[in-house]
C-alpha cells in the first residue's frame, strides 16, 4: 500500500521534508491492520490534521488567500478552509455549475 501513498506524494507540490513526514506516518500506520488497504482518494483525509494544514498551506493556501471574498476572514479560518479543499479535475466542457442553481458546495475554479 505504501506505493499508493508515494503516488500521492508524486502528486503534490510540498517539500521532501514535508513529504518524508508523511511517508513515515503511512509507514507506522499501515502496521495496523484499520490500514491495510488505503484508497487512493482518501490518503489525505487519513493524515493527522496537523499534516492536513501543511499540506494545504503548500497546495491551497494561495487559492484561498486570492479569493477576495475571504479577504476580511481571520488567517486561521483561511487555513482551515484550505485543508477543507478537494481539488477535482474535470473533462472540458463539463458543467460546474447553472445560472440561479443552488450549490451545497463552495467552489473555486482555478482555471477554465
Amino acid at each position: 500500500q505504501m506505493e499508493i501513498v508515494e503516488a500521492y506524494l508524486g502528486t503534490i507540490r510540498v517539500s521532501r521534508a514535508l513529504k518524508e513526514q508523511i511517508s513515515l506516518f503511512f509507514h507506522s500506520q499501515l502496521q495496523d491492520a484499520s490500514f491495510t488497504s488505503v484508497p487512493p482518494d482518501q490518503i489525505y483525509d487519513m493524515l493527522p490534521v496537523t499534516l492536513q494544514l501543511e499540506v494545504s498551506r503548500h497546495t491551497n493556501r494561495d487559492l484561498v488567500g486570492q479569493c477576495k471574498l475571504l479577504v476580511q476572514c481571520s488567517e486561521l479560518f483561511r487555513d482551515k478552509l484550505s485543508a477543507m479543499l478537494r481539488e477535482k479535475c474535470l473533462q472540458a466542457e463539463t458543467s460546474v455549475f447553472r445560472i440561479s442553481e443552488a450549490s451545497t458546495e463552495l467552489l473555486f475554479i482555478k482555471t477554465g
